[in-house]
């Protein structure tokens, strides 16, 4: 699975893209957990909060936006590429 991160979410990851080995997701929440859970900065609510997705971040699976899906409850699996996109600035 490719992970990408853009924008101020990739500072704060500490990378922009990465290959996921781990392959027993059940749902986009399970692997935001894990890489949530690999990152030392106490990053948890930029993505979950409330137990739902913060809509200010908008995750692709494939190129498909995840909210139109079942959200946090996406299914994934080792061939998919998901990217992840910090809050939209304009003006």
């Amino acid at each position: 699975m490719i992970v990408k991160f853009y924008g101020e979410l990739k500072a704060i990851m500490g990378y922009g893209k990465k290959e996921i080995k781990k392959t027993d997701f059940k749902d986009i929440e399970d692997l935001i957990n894990y890489l949530v859970g690999e990152n030392e900065n106490n990053i948890s609510n930029k993505f979950i909060n409330k137990g739902k997705l913060n809509e200010d971040i908008t995750i692709l699976k494939n190129g498909m936006r995840i909210r139109f899906e079942k959200g946090l409850k996406t299914k994934v699996n080792r061939n998919d590429k998901i990217v992840f996109f910090p809050p939209s600035l304009g003006g």
